[in-house]
């Protein structure tokens, strides 16, 4: 037998392989190798005798299940990533590669198809050209930013050497100062950057009391509940510190501040000013702020920090009108 897909008994144990037959009604799977179950779930019972559509569900892409069932029709060689589904409803990225097998007259007698879980690589290629994006627009904003205090600086400077008005040194100072204001953020920010490497069982609502800014608004705090989640105890005190931050910026240290748990994370919300209508989206965004002096970068801090450890957060408004941020997908400690 003549075959363009070399395969022996030993590779018929590989992980994750069937052989389908296409001269039987409907292409059906005639042999999966205990890889193959174990990947999908189902039982090699349930499996035989089957076309391997039974993996598709609602968020599999027609066009690539069309491909693969024209290359089928053609008996050609293909490989594509598809959107399948476990036995118990689990989606999974599946890398697919399907080879014809040809008898001596070049006839197709079977199809062996090799699969591989590509969830992850998915999921981190995902990450990545996120994190590209944000890269670029966060570049553009810390361009912009940076080159205007620079531009006032150099201004005003000039003004003062060609007419001797000192007064000029003054705004150029001020100017120095919100360009010092600016570096500092950015660079808590790109610290942000780094791998969570220290992950430990962690009393959210303790670290907010450690805070030196807690001294100021602790009169008006209410603590609900609170719970121990796996965090980077680090990253954790600079994301409460903004928090904290952005409530004295927005709300005064009269503000009320609540801190609590969710069924998966932790809430804290205030009773400040709130976010302005429509600009919800905005708010994680590089550069965004309402205040004129504000540098837009805290909420990118709180965002990156989120981002490094798989949590997802949202912002909305609290039951007093002021900003509620959720904090979800966090591993609790019980």
């Amino acid at each position: 037998m003549r075959r363009r897909q070399r395969w022996s008994s030993q590779r018929l144990d590989s992980p994750r392989l069937t052989v389908t037959d296409p001269h039987r009604d409907d292409n059906p799977l005639i042999y999966v190798n205990d890889g193959f179950e174990d990947l999908t779930g189902y039982d090699r019972d349930a499996i035989l005798g089957r076309n391997c559509r039974f993996l598709q569900g609602e968020g599999t892409d027609p066009e690539t299940v069309a491909s693969i069932r024209d290359a089928i029709a053609e008996g050609e060689t293909t490989s594509t990533t598809v959107l399948n589904y476990t036995a118990d409803g689990d989606p999974f990225w599946n890398f697919l590669e399907i080879s014809p097998i040809e008898d001596d007259s070049g006839t197709v007698t079977h199809f062996v198809g090799f699969q591989r879980d590509v969830t992850e690589l998915i999921a981190h290629r995902n990450e990545m050209e996120d994190q590209i994006e944000w890269l670029n627009e966060f570049a553009e904003v810390v361009s912009h930013d940076l080159k205007n205090p620079l531009s006032v600086i150099r201004g005003n400077i000039e003004l003062a050497l060609q007419t001797g008005e000192m007064d000029r040194l003054s705004e150029a100072k001020q100017s120095a100062a919100r360009l010092d204001e600016l570096i500092d953020d950015l660079s808590n920010v790109m610290r942000q950057q780094e791998l969570v490497t220290n992950p430990e069982s962690v009393d959210f609502a303790a670290v907010f009391r450690s805070l030196d800014q807690f001294d100021t608004v602790s009169r008006s705090v209410d603590i609900v509940d609170s719970r121990k989640i796996v965090a980077d105890e680090q990253a954790l005190a600079r994301l409460a510190e903004n928090l904290v931050r952005n409530t004295l910026e927005h709300g005064g240290p009269d503000a009320g501040i609540r801190i609590g748990t969710l069924s998966d994370g932790f809430y804290y919300e205030d009773t400040g000013e709130g976010v302005p209508d429509g600009t919800t989206d905005e708010v994680f965004k590089p550069g965004f702020s309402t205040k004129e002096d504000g540098t837009g970068f805290g909420m990118v801090s709180i965002r990156q920090i989120v981002r490094t450890h798989g949590w997802t957060v949202s912002l909305g408004e609290s039951d007093a009108g002021g900003a509620r941020f959720e904090f979800t997908g966090v591993e609790t400690v019980t």
